[in-house]
């Protein structure tokens, strides 16, 4: 029943890290969130807090991390969806932004 159990172990992690290796994974690449997409005062750039995944199905998941610059955060969380983004693989609507008043915003980009 043991040896059982570990080579069913065995293979449930042998398939998972199979399907993870079969994924595209970009980080620390250049984004950018447009005021008009944030419902901020200001645009945010970052290149170091990004993350791209492109699954073998073709879905894609972009995540990016910003700090707003001091001065520059708003009095209430905003939260924005539906705008266009550009991503390796292509344009989406499927988009949300958050930007809160601790100065932090993040964006995320899906294409399915």
């Amino acid at each position: 029943m043991k040896k059982a159990l570990l080579i069913m172990a065995v293979l449930t992690f042998g398939f998972a890290s199979i399907a993870a290796a079969e994924a595209t994974v970009a980080k620390d690449f250049g984004c950018f969130l447009a005021s008009a997409d944030s419902g901020l005062s200001a645009s945010l750039f970052t290149d170091d807090t990004t993350h791209y995944t492109e699954a073998e199905s073709g879905n894609v998941i972009l995540q990016c991390h910003f700090d707003i610059p001091e001065g520059f955060e708003p009095d209430h969380t905003l939260r924005t969806n539906g705008f266009v983004c550009g991503t390796y693989a292509g344009a989406t609507t499927d988009t949300k932004s958050i930007a809160t008043k601790g100065g932090k915003a993040h964006l995320r980009c899906i294409i399915h």
